[in-house]
């Protein structure tokens, strides 16, 4: 079983209210869930450090002449 530990955060009272209407209107049955599913969103995207190593490398290889063309691109897109 996992240990889970509590962690608080300091709304205001209008900023509680519209995280329970807005996880409500998400389909959570709370703003726990809610929290944590945006958690979880979070951790897949891409920090803004890894974005810049992606361009930097990108501009890297079109410097190279490596390079794909763009309807392999929207190839790609169809899987």
């Amino acid at each position: 079983m996992m240990n889970l530990v509590d962690v608080v955060i300091q709304v205001t009272s209008e900023e509680r209210d519209q995280l329970e209407t807005r996880a409500l209107a998400q389909g959570f049955d709370s703003v726990d869930a809610y929290l944590k599913a945006l958690i979880a969103l979070d951790m897949v995207d891409p920090t803004p450090a890894e974005i810049r190593a992606g361009i930097k490398q990108g501009l890297r290889e079109a410097l190279r002449g490596e390079y794909v063309s763009l309807d392999t691109l929207w190839d790609d897109d169809d899987d």
